[in-house]
């Protein structure tokens, strides 16, 4: 665990030295919960098991400018396993006032899914399309994972939430 966290920091440097940083540009991400659409669980090697839906974690997002933000972090996946991720989001905000709508696309590595029945390498490749609702300094995102996608043998498909607060 400690390899893939020193090769996601490693990763993540080019990025956010490239950027003069500002504290208004850092979010505290809370990873929150998935559920697992029209599923009921997984086998894996003989065994069965319910997803796990409560996945606690933190992150940290720094917006790059008004269009992409870097994010990193960890959590307990579906799995129940710990995972960590590393990405970039595409993003476009549609603001009035001191709201914003924001739909979005997150691509990067994510860790903790080899030994799954999804059986994914070390580092995974991942995309996470997703919408935010921001207000101020808060924000709440909804994504969605077509595991179909990532594998044949995958249970369900996937929506994630995640809160946010704006140093």
């Amino acid at each position: 665990m400690i390899r893939t966290i020193l090769i996601l920091l490693a990763l993540s440097v080019p990025l956010l030295t490239a950027y003069e940083a500002s504290a208004n540009d850092l979010w505290l991400d809370i990873n929150v919960a998935s559920y697992h659409a029209g599923s009921d669980g997984y086998c894996y090697q003989g065994e069965c098991d319910d997803f796990n839906e409560f996945n606690y974690g933190l992150g940290l997002s720094y917006e790059l400018d008004d269009t992409f933000e870097a994010t990193g972090g960890f959590f307990r996946n579906s799995y129940d396993k710990h995972s960590n991720y590393l990405g970039v989001k595409a993003k476009y905000d549609f603001a009035r006032g001191d709201w914003a709508l924001t739909p979005g696309l997150t691509v990067g590595l994510v860790t903790g899914y080899d030994d799954t029945e999804v059986e994914a390498s070390t580092l995974q490749p991942m995309a996470l399309p997703s919408v935010t609702v921001s207000y101020k300094r808060v924000r709440g995102t909804v994504g969605y994972i077509p595991l179909n996608l990532v594998s044949d043998d995958a249970g369900a498909d996937v929506i994630t939430f995640q809160l946010g607060v704006r140093f």
